[in-house]
């Protein structure tokens, strides 16, 4: 006889320790394939960054970092000084794909963003493969051209802009 618990597959988003960035760095290596491997869980427990984890069954099975806002004295020196806050890591477990891992970390992101009284839009780079995800998440693709007009900064590609929004705006919206 199987006892199966409905609480199993429940996910919960906390702040990610510095005893997470073992299992975060094995997400980042299986979401990047060593393609553009950056070491993304070394922004755990550093200043100005926002990181957080997704917990199922006792388990981290999603990671998501971004850069914060700087304070106003700081002096930006390029794209990721300027275009802030800026995500720059959201994955999940290959495995876990189709659990709303990403957007849960996505929304938790924003609504972290809104209680710290940061700009209402937030910034990421993706993958070609994942323009339609992320536009349904809400982002908005802008071109370099319109990056350089409204922020005074360079880019190669275009980047996505989304506005963080409070919870039931935002559910209002994805419906």
């Amino acid at each position: 006889m199987f006892n199966i618990d409905p609480y199993a597959k429940r996910i919960y988003i906390r702040d990610a320790q510095d005893h997470d960035k073992y299992s975060c760095s094995n997400i980042v290596r299986a979401v990047l394939n060593d393609k553009h491997w950056q070491p993304y869980e070394n922004n755990i427990g550093y200043g100005g960054t926002l990181n957080l984890v997704a917990i199922q069954n006792e388990q981290v099975v999603g990671f998501a970092t971004t850069l914060l806002p700087p304070l106003p004295s700081f002096k930006p020196r390029g794209m990721y000084d300027v275009l802030r806050p800026y995500i720059g890591f959201v994955g999940r477990l290959p495995q876990d794909k189709g659990q709303s891992i990403g957007m849960s970390l996505v929304e938790e992101v924003c609504q972290r963003l809104l209680e710290k009284g940061a700009h209402r839009n937030v910034f990421l780079e993706c993958e070609n493969g994942l323009k339609t995800y992320y536009e349904r998440l809400g982002f908005r693709y802008i071109g370099p051209e319109k990056v350089a007009s409204e922020h005074n900064v360079q880019v190669a590609r275009g980047l996505y802009r989304r506005q963080c929004l409070r919870h039931d705006a935002m559910s209002d919206f994805l419906t």
